[in-house]
C-alpha cells in the first residue's frame, strides 16, 4: 500500500478533490492524513476523507504511514514543503508552478535528488494523447521544419476559485500566465525543445489584481515560435484549449475533441485515411501525472512530468516576467 498525505485544500483542484478522485482509479494507494495551514478547513477535509488531521506538518513528514505527500498549497509554500519533504525520505506530488521562481525550483531539484525521492508535476497536458501524437510525428520528422506552435486554453471562473485565488501575489505567484499558461509553456518546451527567448503581454479587464488574460511568444533554439495564450473567461460552459503546429510538411490542429492532420500534397488524412479522427480514437497517451508519480514511486515506472519540467517552466516564468515589465524580449 503506498499511503498519501494531502497537503492543504487551499488550491481549487484540491477544493473540487480532483487528485482524491483520481487516486481512487489506482489500486494500493491510500490517503491517510491531511495537513492544512487553516486548520479548519484540513479537519472538514480530512473528516470528509476519513484521513487524520495533523496540525503539525513535521509530525505529519514523520509518520510512518506517510510514503508520500500530494500538495496543493499555495506555490509560496512549496520551496518549503518540499525540501522538509524530501529530507524526511517522503516521495512528493505537487501542484504548479513547481516554486515562486527559477532559483528556488533550482534548490528544491538540488534537494530531491540528493534525497533520491520521486518528484512529480501536474503538467497533464502531457497525458493527453493528441499531444502526445504531434510530439511522436515531430520527433519522427513528419513535421518538416515546424515553423509555428500555438497553444490556446481558457478556463471558466467558477465557485471553486475562491477569492483568493485572484488577489496580490505571492501566495498563488501570479494569474493567467503563471497558473494557466504554465500548462501551455510546459507544452510548447516538450515538443519544441530548449527554449531562447519571449516577450509577453497580459490583460487586467476583469478587475483582479493579478492578470487575467496572458499572452507569450517564445522563440526556441531551433528556430520555431510559440504562441501561448490563456484567460479566465466566465461565460464558458467548460474549459478549453486548442492546439496548432505548422510545419513545411505538415501542419496539425486540434482541440479537446477532434485533431485534423493536412498534408502539403494537398491531400489531408491522418490514420484510415481520415481527414479528421475523435481524439478517443487515436493512440493512449501517457497515464495521469499522479498515477505516473505513483508507479514511478512504487515500482520504477516512467515518470513524463517530472522536476526538470518544473524548473524549466519556472525558469521560463521568470523570463516571461521580465519581459512583461520591462517590455522587451527577454533572453531564457
Amino acid at each position: 500500500m503506498f499511503n498519501i498525505a494531502m497537503i492543504s485544500r487551499w488550491h481549487p483542484h484540491a477544493m473540487e478533490n480532483r487528485y482524491v478522485n483520481q487516486l481512487k482509479d489506482i489500486p494500493d494507494t491510500k490517503i491517510t492524513c491531511v495537513w492544512d495551514f487553516d486548520t479548519e478547513r484540513g479537519k472538514v477535509w480530512a473528516d470528509e476523507l476519513n484521513a487524520d488531521f495533523e496540525k503539525d506538518l513535521d509530525k505529519l513528514l514523520s509518520r510512518a504511514d506517510v510514503d508520500g505527500i500530494c500538495i496543493t498549497a499555495p506555490t509560496d509554500m512549496h520551496k518549503d514543503i518540499i525540501i522538509k519533504a524530501a529530507r524526511t525520505g517522503k516521495h512528493i506530488f505537487t501542484e504548479k508552478a513547481l516554486a515562486m521562481n527559477y532559483q528556488e525550483a533550482l534548490e528544491v531539484k538540488a534537494e530531491v535528488e540528493k534525497a533520491g525521492v520521486k518528484l512529480g508535476v501536474v503538467f497533464p497536458r502531457r497525458a493527453n494523447r493528441e499531444y502526445l501524437y504531434a510530439k511522436k510525428l515531430y520527433e519522427s520528422g513528419e513535421f518538416g521544419t515546424v515553423a509555428l506552435m500555438r497553444v490556446r486554453n481558457a478556463v471558466t471562473i467558477n465557485a471553486v476559485f475562491e477569492e483568493h485565488w485572484f488577489k496580490e501575489e505571492p501566495i498563488g505567484g501570479g494569474g493567467a500566465i503563471r497558473d494557466l499558461g504554465c500548462h501551455n509553456i510546459d507544452l510548447a518546451c516538450w515538443i519544441l525543445g530548449e527554449p531562447d527567448e519571449i516577450n509577453t503581454m497580459t490583460g487586467f479587464t476583469r478587475g483582479f489584481a493579478v492578470d487575467d488574460t496572458g499572452v507569450c511568444n517564445i522563440k526556441f533554439k531551433n528556430g520555431a515560435v510559440a504562441m501561448v495564450d490563456s484567460s479566465f473567461s466566465e461565460p464558458l460552459s467548460n474549459n478549453w484549449y486548442n492546439f496548432e503546429m505548422y510545419g513545411t510538411k505538415m501542419s496539425f490542429i486540434s482541440d479537446t475533441k477532434t485533431v485534423t492532420i493536412i498534408r502539403n500534397d494537398d491531400t489531408s488524412k491522418i490514420v484510415n485515411e481520415k481527414e479528421v479522427i475523435d481524439i478517443d480514437d487515436l493512440p493512449e497517451g501517457h497515464k495521469l501525472p499522479i498515477a505516473q508519480w505513483i508507479d514511478a514511486c512504487t515500482n520504477g515506472g516512467e515518470l513524463v512530468c517530472d522536476i526538470d519540467a518544473g524548473v524549466l517552466v519556472n525558469r521560463v516564468l521568470d523570463a516571461a516576467d521580465i519581459a512583461c515589465r520591462e517590455k522587451r524580449t527577454v533572453k531564457i
